[in-house]
């Protein structure tokens, strides 16, 4: 997610202050032309500040959890810019959670409508099958019956079983909680990850 186009549109909007400015900037002007006005397009912008961004930004998986590290020569600036990713993912997850319970809501609900139709007209066939057959003796007439109430009773099994599943689908809907959960806040580094960097920065 934080490799994609969606998520670097979303976070180059972000405003931080830089010591190298002295002031807010959004991260895509931090990442560029700073104070000076753009010579190119939005786009072109974008595409060339994507690779800046990936290099700094590194997510490691470490058994359970995964580790988000961010490397700028600001410590504060690095901290700050790590909790906007993370808020930016928890918002993005909630986002993509919220759309795919919307899609199983609309889903199971077209299916509550046909499967709903399909039961009232097993259920009509079997009233009108009795209505015309009230004294039912022949083996061919009990078969005849035994299979619309099996038809019937099958109805009904996915008609309650869709709609468990529809109500299941709104209490998602309404917890909208996201599967990113922060086990430990952004910090500002004690000392510099890479050393050379910061003798070549000095």
């Amino acid at each position: 997610l934080i490799k994609s186009r969606t998520f670097a549109e979303r976070i180059f909007e972000k405003s931080l202050y830089t010591n190298r400015y002295g002031k807010k900037l959004t991260l895509l002007a931090i990442l560029t032309d700073g104070n000076y006005a753009p010579t190119v397009g939005l786009d072109t912008l974008i595409q060339q500040s994507m690779g800046a961004f990936q290099r700094m930004v590194s997510f490691a998986n470490n058994e359970s959890f995964s580790l988000l590290t961010v490397e700028a020569s600001e410590p504060v600036f690095a901290k700050d810019l790590n909790k906007i990713v993370l808020e930016e993912l928890q918002e993005l997850n909630r986002y993509f959670r919220t759309q795919h319970v919307n899609e199983k809501i609309s889903f199971i609900e077209s299916r509550v409508a046909s499967v709903e139709d399909d039961l009232i007209r097993s259920e009509k066939t079997l009233q009108s099958f009795r209505e015309q057959n009230r004294q039912i003796s022949s083996p061919s007439l009990q078969l005849e019956e035994e299979r619309l109430t099996r038809g019937v009773e099958i109805q009904k099994g996915i008609f309650l079983t869709l709609k468990q599943q529809l109500e299941l689908a709104k209490i998602e809907e309404v917890q909208k909680s996201s599967i990113v959960q922060v086990l430990d806040a952004p910090q500002v580094p004690l000392h510099p990850s890479n050393k050379r960097l910061v003798m070549n920065v000095l």
